[in-house]
């Protein structure tokens, strides 16, 4: 029974001698009668930096694979197995770490995708069906891994649910997706969890009620849309007493009284104190319905009555506005020039 133990000791250690053997004289780089490569094969750079090594069988890689960096860091390991288009990978960064892991089908991507950045960290997600996005992706945070945008996918288009996320982890932006075209409904969120914004798209296009609100849930602005065209706007302010909505088409002009106060000259002849900046205005108000005349003026097109140009100063002329505040309305530079070029329904006319 002792001489049957060693015995067989023996021939276990034979044949790792022979395999140690064999892998230190197999001939490498070699190929077939036919050319193709077969064995064991090192491929070095110009600069005799090794760039692959692995085995071939009738031309094809078969086994684990290795690619490195110039710097001599592995640059991928990957594993082939014969007769299939099925290849898994994991990818390196060349300080060593993780970059990516995932499997090709026939060099495509297929199946779940993982992306690290040089830290280690999971960065994103993806999910294919023969190299095409099928299924959920989603980005995290390279600092603390959480998720910031996940979409839905179906043979390359997004389709379905698509958010995304501030870095606290609250939601900004909920929409949905049919065939790569936005349509479902929007919303959009303040950092604090309030509603920002919120609408409709039929095919891309902004389709009905559109409402964006301050951090205090006031209404803004609301829009009306028909194919992504605007047909009514009406816009929301404080007044001393009240949070008031007006619609734009009643405005004629705005000014800066003061730093903390907003005239609304209205096209009735009325007027209305806000407390409120004419820029955060000015973004509420587009360009569709408004314009600057300098830096404390923003009107109408329709109140804009008539331009005079300055006599010896080429770049500023007076305007007439309707129903005028109780200065004289000058422009210059840059909104001049505006004004001049702008082309809209009803231009103010030149004297």
């Amino acid at each position: 029974m002792e001489y049957v133990k060693i015995k067989h000791l023996l021939t276990i250690l034979l044949i790792g001698i022979i395999g140690i053997s064999y892998s230190q004289t197999d001939t490498l780089n070699r190929t077939d009668k036919f050319g193709k490569k077969y064995g064991y094969w090192k491929k070095y750079t110009t600069n005799k930096v090794l760039e692959y090594e692995g085995r071939f069988y009738n031309g094809e890689p078969v086994g684990e694979f290795i690619h490195y960096h110039p710097n001599g860091k592995i640059k991928n390991i990957s594993y082939f197995k014969p007769n299939s288009p099925i290849v898994t990978t994991t990818l390196y960064h060349e300080n060593g770490t993780r970059y990516a892991e995932g499997a090709y089908w026939n060099k495509i991507k297929d199946g779940q995708w993982l992306y690290y950045n040089s830290s280690g960290q999971l960065i994103a997600e993806e999910n294919y069906n023969k190299g095409m996005l099928h299924g959920v992706s989603k980005i995290y945070s390279a600092k603390d891994g959480s998720l910031l945008e996940e979409t839905n996918w179906v043979n390359g288009l997004k389709h379905g649910m698509y958010t995304n996320y501030y870095t606290n982890g609250a939601l900004r932006t909920k929409m949905f997706y049919s065939y790569n075209k936005m349509h479902g409904s929007f919303e959009n969120y303040y950092e604090n969890g309030k509603l920002k914004n919120k609408g409709t798209y039929a095919k891309d296009f902004r389709k009905g009620k559109w409402v964006n609100y301050n951090e205090n849930g006031k209404e803004l602005k609301i829009e009306y849309f028909d194919k992504g065209i605007t047909t009514a706007m009406f816009m929301g302010f404080q007044t001393q007493t009240q949070w008031i909505i007006l619609n734009v088409d009643t405005i004629a002009y705005f000014y800066q009284k003061t730093p903390k106060t907003v005239i609304i000259q209205l096209k009735d002849s009325s007027q209305i104190s806000i407390y409120d900046d004419i820029m955060r205005i000015s973004k509420c108000a587009t360009v569709e319905y408004f314009i600057f005349v300098n830096e404390i003026i923003l009107s109408s097109y329709d109140a804009l009555k008539k331009l005079i140009p300055h006599k010896t100063n080429p770049n500023q002329a007076k305007v007439l506005l309707l129903y005028p505040p109780d200065f004289e309305v000058y422009t210059y530079d840059e909104y001049y020039k505006l004004l001049k070029a702008i082309n809209n329904p009803k231009p103010p006319t030149a004297e």
